[in-house]
């Protein structure tokens, strides 16, 4: 219970046998074990099977975490956290099952993997409402949620603290982390260096 793992979109590709997001290291795995890239992360492997182990929403007290957030669709669904975690296991590394209308919760363009309307509008999906905010974390029984998928130049809140964005440019050198500690929420940079989060302005990509 210390340390807790949720599938985004990237690790569905993986396990659906579509490398093309893969680390590099990825590739030299799968030239020493003489496999095919999509083996690696299949049901006879024991990082595919680790992987299918894994939910798409999970709540650590009264925190929600999923990787591209809860839509209006999604919550219309009525649909509780063990209901969509269970489906989204079923179809698991199945891209014909991804594809299906019933999986349009986990994968479709409002679902919980694909999803970036708690974060910005986009051409197909406008920006959630504050009501919309507040009717999903009474839907789960939760003071906030942690969104990830759509990135920010810094860690930071919005609507009024209710949604944490964590997503910023890993790979482009950007390390930082939201930290709750002492009752507080913390911005932490890599050298360990952190702010209260309430006092970080968070710039939107």
């Amino acid at each position: 219970g210390a340390l807790h793992y949720v599938l985004g979109n990237h690790e569905q590709y993986l396990l659906q046998g579509r490398p093309k997001s893969a680390h590099e290291k990825y590739y030299g795995t799968v030239r020493a074990a003489g496999i095919d890239y999509g083996e690696l992360w299949s049901t006879r492997t024991e990082l595919g099977r680790w992987l299918r182990s894994k939910p798409v929403l999970v709540q650590v007290g009264d925190t929600l975490f999923t990787h591209g957030g809860i839509s209006p669709q999604v919550l219309a669904t009525g649909l509780d956290l063990a209901a969509i975690d269970a489906l989204a296991a079923r179809c698991n590394g199945v891209l014909a099952l991804a594809k299906s209308a019933e999986m349009k919760v986990i994968f479709g363009r409002n679902g919980l993997v694909g999803y970036r309307g708690l974060a910005k509008a986009t051409e197909a999906t406008p920006k959630a409402g504050s009501a919309h905010v507040e009717a999903l974390l009474a839907k789960f029984g939760a003071r906030r949620i942690a969104i990830g998928h759509t990135l920010a130049e810094h860690v930071g809140m919005s609507y009024g603290g209710r949604v944490l964005r964590t997503d910023v440019a890993h790979a482009d050198g950007t390390v930082e982390g939201i930290l709750f500690s002492g009752g507080m929420l913390w911005r932490v940079a890599a050298d360990g260096t952190r702010v209260p989060l309430a006092e970080a302005v968070n710039l939107a990509g």
